[in-house]
C-alpha cells in the first residue's frame, strides 16, 4: 500500500517580503499554482486531516490522495492560497498559534476580490497573521480548516552559550517577541520591531518552546554586554566577531562565577508549562471558531514523546512526527514533505516528490540518486 503525501507550506505570496528575515519560507504564488496544476492534472483529490487519518489506514490503491498543510497562519494564506485552492476545487489545513492572532478582525480584500474587479493587486499587498474572522470565512467555505500549531511559535534560551548578537536585519522574532509578545502579530514589515532592544543584545542558544527547559539570563550581564559593544558598527560583516572579542573577558568572568544564568526551569515546571501551552491552544481555537480542534503540528518540528502523549490526553487525535525518529511513527503521528523547485521546475519538483513519497518508480529512484549526489558533494 502506498503512502498519502502530506505537503506543507508556510507563507504563499507573489513575491517575498524584502526585509522580512524569514522570507525564505515564502513560496512564490506562481510556484504554488504550479504544484496545484500538477495535482489537478494527475488526478489527485485533497483530504481534510480527519479524512486523511481515516483513509490512510485503508486500501486506496485505485485513487490518488494528498493533504495540503500551511504552518504558522500567515495572512497571505487568506489573501492568496485560499482563493487559489478554491479555484482548483482543493482544500487545505492551516496550523495556527493563538498568540500570533491579531486582535483586530478586519477582513480585507483577497484574490477573490481582485478577480471580481473589487480590488486592485496593490491593495492585496499586506503582511501579518490571520485573524479569527478570516479563519471563520475559510472554514465556513470548507476550503481551509484550522488546527493547532501549539500556543506559541517562539523559542527560549536554554543555555549560557552565546550564538550571536542582536544586529540590523537579524532574525529577532523569538528573543524580542518573548519580551514584547503583544507586538508579535504585527512584526512582519514593522521596522521598529528590531529596535525595541539595543543592538549588541547577546543571543543565547535557543530551543522550541515545546521542548525547551528555559533559562533566565542575568540582566546585569546583558546590560554590560550592550554597554561594552555600543561603539561597534553593526552594519559591518565582522561586527559579531568584534563583539565576541570585546566581551570575551567579561563573559569568562561571569561564566567562572556561574552568574550568567540566574534561574533554570526544572522538569516539573517544564511539564506544567507545556501542558498549559497545549491546553490553552486548543481551548482558544475551539472557542473562537466553534469547533473541536483535533490535530497538533509541532513548531520547528521539535517535539518529544511526552508532549505527544499529553496532546492525545487533551483530545488531539494526532500530531506531526516532525524531527522525531521514524520509530515513533504510528497511527497517532503523521509525516510531511516540503515541495519547492529544487529541480529548476516547480511542476517537476512536485511530481517527483509526491510520486517518490508514494513509492512509485522511477520517481523514488530519482530522489534517492539526488540525495546520494548531494551527500557525496558535501563529503568531498
Amino acid at each position: 500500500m502506498g503512502k498519502i503525501p502530506v505537503i506543507y507550506y508556510h507563507s504563499v505570496a507573489p513575491q517575498k517580503h524584502p526585509t522580512w528575515a524569514k522570507n525564505y519560507i515564502t513560496t512564490k504564488l506562481k510556484d504554488f499554482e504550479a504544484h496545484l496544476k500538477f495535482l489537478k492534472s494527475a488526478g489527485f483529490q485533497t483530504l481534510s486531516m480527519d479524512e486523511y487519518l481515516e483513509i490512510r489506514e485503508s486500501n486506496f490503491s485505485k485513487k490518488k490522495y494528498c493533504v495540503l498543510n500551511f504552518d504558522d497562519g500567515y495572512l497571505d494564506n487568506y489573501i492568496y492560497a485560499y482563493p487559489i485552492l478554491k479555484r482548483y476545487g482543493f482544500k487545505g489545513t492551516i496550523f495556527i498559534n493563538p498568540e500570533s492572532v491579531p486582535k483586530e478582525n478586519e477582513i480585507g480584500p483577497s484574490l477573490l476580490d481582485y478577480w471580481d474587479g473589487k480590488s486592485n493587486l496593490k491593495n492585496l499587498e499586506r503582511w501579518g497573521f490571520l485573524n479569527w474572522e478570516q479563519m471563520r470565512i475559510m472554514e465556513n467555505n470548507k476550503v481551509m480548516e484550522i488546527h493547532s500549531h501549539t500556543l506559541t511559535h517562539t523559542k527560549y534560551f536554554v543555555s549560557d552559550k552565546i550564538i550571536g548578537f542582536h544586529q540590523p536585519g537579524a532574525d529577532s522574532l523569538y528573543y524580542i517577541g518573548n519580551l514584547y509578545p503583544e507586538r508579535v502579530p504585527y512584526y512582519i514589515g514593522d521596522d521598529s520591531f528590531e529596535k525595541l532592544i539595543p543592538y549588541g543584545y547577546p543571543v543565547f542558544e535557543q530551543e522550541s518552546a515545546i521542548t525547551a527547559k528555559k533559562v533566565e539570563i542575568n540582566p546585569d550581564f546583558i546590560n554590560e554586554v550592550i554597554l561594552s559593544t555600543n561603539k561597534i558598527d553593526w552594519n559591518y560583516n565582522n561586527a559579531s566577531q568584534k563583539a565576541r572579542e570585546t566581551i570575551l573577558q567579561l563573559y569568562k568572568n561571569y561564566l567562572g562565577d556561574d552568574k550568567i544564568i540566574i534561574n533554570r526551569e526544572d522538569h516539573q515546571q517544564y511539564k506544567l508549562r507545556v501542558i498549559e501551552n497545549l491546553k490553552l491552544s486548543k481551548e482558544l481555537i475551539d472557542k473562537n471558531l466553534s469547533k473541536n480542534t483535533t490535530i497538533c503540528c509541532w513548531p520547528h518540528g521539535e517535539n518529544n514523546q511526552f508532549v505527544h502523549n499529553q496532546a492525545l490526553k487533551l483530545g488531539f487525535k494526532a500530531t506531526t512526527l516532525g524531527k522525531m525518529p521514524d520509530v515513533f511513527l504510528d497511527s497517532t503521528r503523521f509525516e510531511r514533505i516540503a515541495i519547492g523547485h529544487k529541480f529548476g521546475n516547480s511542476y517537476l519538483d512536485a511530481k517527483l516528490k509526491c510520486y517518490s513519497y508514494m513509492g512509485l518508480s522511477p520517481y523514488n529512484q530519482v530522489i534517492k540518486i539526488g540525495k546520494y549526489l548531494r551527500h557525496s558533494l558535501i563529503q568531498h
